[in-house]
């Protein structure tokens, strides 16, 4: 497994542990319980619409929940909304819930 973020940390010479699990439903409850770590202890990557084809990532605990508006005013942008499941797809290159940062 080679993935954008494993490429980066590997250029860094930063140490880590690729955990893998079978993908068979999206959410980070399902990943959490997947890999053996408890929900708080997990991050997850969303993908976020800000419109006119603007998108930002956020990263947050697993356990958390993603202000829409609060993230809208950091992006400095009137409203946010979450992508699509083909549009996160499309810009990751990942499938939704196994996004990573």
């Amino acid at each position: 497994m080679s993935t954008r973020a494993i490429q980066y940390l590997n250029k860094k010479g930063i140490k880590f542990k690729a955990i893998e699990y079978k993908h068979d439903e999206k959410g980070a409850e399902f990943a959490a319980r997947a890999i053996g770590f408890s929900l708080d202890g997990t991050i997850k990557t969303l993908v976020v619409d800000l419109g006119n084809e603007k998108y930002c990532f956020a990263l947050l605990p697993g356990d958390k929940q993603l202000d829409l508006k609060r993230i809208a005013r950091v992006c400095k942008d009137k409203k946010a909304a979450m992508t699509d499941t083909i549009t996160a797809e499309r810009l990751t290159g990942y499938l939704v819930g196994g996004i990573s940062p």
